[in-house]
């Protein structure tokens, strides 16, 4: 099996999601895309997962 840092980066982003400040998933995600690691849809759905994340804490 080869080793796929994207995945393994978005990962562990998701992973953080919850655990680490909202600011700082942000900033490491968009350092890993200015390194051209993750690309826009990758954002998009860690985006995706801060804000489902967010609705389950306000409710």
């Amino acid at each position: 099996m080869e080793f796929n840092l994207r995945a393994y980066i978005k990962k562990g982003l998701l992973l953080a999601i919850g655990n680490k400040p909202e600011y700082e998933i942000r900033l490491i995600s968009g350092e890993w895309l200015s390194k051209g690691v993750l690309i826009e849809s990758d954002l998009a759905e860690i985006e995706e997962a801060i804000n489902k994340k967010n609705e389950e804490v306000s409710i």
